[in-house]
């Protein structure tokens, strides 16, 4: 689908798609609707209102992060945590990487806790996860090499479910996520957020009955970005029958 927007200049669009894809070919893909992007500066007081202008966003504050710019790294995060872009919570956590180490530099040290712990709560990506424990080892939150503090056996389902979804690995990510939601261990926050990717998934299967059920689920028990986007999907998807 993203190669089919491309073709037809749906540059967001395509964007959009990727998303929730690791298939062979995205990073060559992603590559191509860059250099197709229009070529203009982002302003941190503005909130980027499209996939094609948060690409732009994560772009520049990558960049500013190597250059070590931390003040324009936390102003271009708060900037692209307001989108209303569903970026997946992937790329949110990638942000929160970003915006914490970041505020560790700037001595805001406890601003930049809470956004360094929501990544080890939230990222399936190890070089993240190492910087993330590294910024808060520098804060004197002390984790063990290659701890996680947030890691149970459910919390391991739910994050590899994620990362399932994102890559567009269905089948794995349905198995991950039904453990979750079917684990006594497990909490309504976990089980929330399971639901979340189950009611997507489902919605594109066009099981919508299904879909409704997980998502309102999701909509009360699930913690942010998870709830907020439960909430947008029932307030407008729900016109098909099936």
């Amino acid at each position: 689908m993203a190669l089919y927007l491309q073709t037809i200049g749906d540059i967001d669009g395509a964007l959009g798609f990727l998303a929730y894809t690791n298939e062979p070919g995205t990073h060559d893909l992603e590559i191509a609707l860059r250099a197709a992007m229009p070529d203009q500066a982002v302003d941190p007081s503005e909130v980027p209102a499209t996939a094609e202008a948060c690409e732009r966003y994560m772009e520049s504050i990558v960049n500013a992060f190597e250059r070590s710019d931390w003040t324009t790294v936390d102003s271009l995060c708060l900037a692209y945590q307001e989108t209303p872009v569903d970026i997946g919570v992937g790329r949110d956590a990638a942000c929160q990487m970003y915006r914490g180490v970041a505020l560790v530099h700037l001595g805001r040290n406890d601003d930049a806790r809470p956004a360094l712990e929501y990544v080890l709560a939230n990222s399936a990506s190890e070089d993240y996860l190492a910087k993330a424990r590294a910024a808060l080892q520098q804060i004197g939150v002390h984790i063990d090499d290659g701890g996680n503090p947030y890691e149970t056996e459910d919390s391991k389902h739910l994050l590899a479910g994620i990362a399932a979804f994102e890559g567009g690995d269905e089948v794995t990510a349905l198995s991950e996520l039904h453990t979750v939601v079917n684990s006594d261990a497990a909490g309504p926050s976990d089980k929330g957020r399971a639901h979340f990717y189950l009611g997507s998934m489902a919605y594109h299967s066009h099981s919508f009955q299904e879909a409704r059920g997980h998502i309102e689920t999701a909509s009360s028990d699930a913690p942010d970005p998870e709830q907020g986007w439960a909430k947008e999907m029932l307030s407008w998807r729900w016109q098909e029958n099936d």
